[in-house]
């Protein structure tokens, strides 16, 4: 190796120790007040430099899997709502409905889908849990059907596969109608909750299209009073921050302030994650998808120093910033 390769790595290596010092040291305050600015950062780990091993398929079963009722104007009943195409059941989707059972312990849980799951991950699930399948339409108007699941399954939650619970939904089904806000003029769909009684779910299904009940749903929420508009703890981070879900500011763990937090991936997206990668992500996405899979956010492999958060870094540019 030549000589300025070597200079190369090791000022790459001091630069992400001392970003890991000044990351590890900032108040929560100023660090979010500087993302609002900021550009687009993710720097997650490459599966490229991370020996994994096979993805292991075994979770902790529960002590117990018993649905206890519990009382609230909006059921405590889940339906999850999947129109990807794919049978395969992806590992976050899992963890996505799994996490309904850990934090929400519902009396019932539906997954609507386009397809009949299959795989490892959709085989492991229904070994630990109880829940209930059903096959979406063909050509179905997403917005449409997640309203009328509730309003002729007698209410409940509803919610995108990109949703991990990461606590208990409870306070928020005091409410008849809740649903969360980007902070534009639209609401955010990921996360319904509705009793089947709902005069604003009733108005919403007058409209014959998901386009006319995404562009004409916020007016008529602001005027309901039995509607309630959660600003942040179902949405953040939204589209706009979505880049704090990959950066390494981990001591924040901002996610805890929410009921849930919402990936928004891409198809394809999620691919790279197993219960093998995840044990190394030092992100807000590993913490959350640690948490579900073994019942604790901290990093458990450490094996990964910071020099492997180098390539990653550089390219972004962020190293320049220093």
């Amino acid at each position: 190796m030549r000589k300025t390769d070597v200079l190369m790595v090791v000022i790459l290596a001091l630069a992400s120790i001392v970003l890991w010092i000044i990351t590890h040291s900032v108040p929560r305050e100023y660090v979010m007040s500087q993302h609002q600015n900021s550009q687009k950062f993710e720097p997650f780990l490459s599966p490229a430099l991370i020996l994994t091993t096979k993805a292991s398929a075994t979770t902790t079963k529960p002590a117990s899997t018993n649905l206890t009722p519990s009382s609230g104007l909006i059921p405590n009943v889940a339906h999850f709502f999947r129109i990807s195409h794919q049978p395969s059941l992806r590992f976050t989707e899992m963890l996505s409905i799994q996490s309904a059972f850990q934090f929400q312990k519902p009396e019932k849980v539906t997954l609507h889908s386009a397809v009949k799951p299959s795989g490892q991950w959709w085989l492991q699930l229904i070994s630990n849990y109880e829940l209930e399948l059903e096959t979406l339409p063909s050509n179905v108007s997403t917005e449409r059907a997640k309203l009328s699941i509730l309003s002729e399954r007698g209410g409940g939650i509803i919610m995108d596969l990109d949703v991990i619970v990461v606590r208990s939904l409870d306070d928020l089904r005091r409410h008849a109608f809740v649903i969360g806000s980007d902070k534009t003029t639209r609401l955010d769909f990921g996360v319904i909750m509705a009793n089947a009684d709902s005069t604003f779910l009733k108005s919403l299904l007058n409209f014959n299209s998901s386009e006319e009940i995404i562009s004409k749903s916020y007016p008529m929420a602001k005027k309901h009073q039995s509607v309630h508009i959660e600003p942040d703890a179902l949405t953040f981070p939204d589209a706009s921050h979505h880049y704090l879900l990959f950066n390494v500011n981990q001591h924040l763990r901002w996610w805890k302030q929410n009921y849930v937090v919402r990936f928004r991936f891409q198809e394809g997206d999620s691919d790279i994650y197993n219960p093998e990668y995840i044990k190394l992500l030092r992100t807000p996405v590993g913490e959350v998808l640690r948490l579900i899979q073994y019942g604790s956010s901290d990093v458990i492999d450490s094996r990964m120093p910071h020099i492997m958060y180098a390539k990653e870094l550089n390219e972004s540019g962020f190293l320049n910033a220093l």
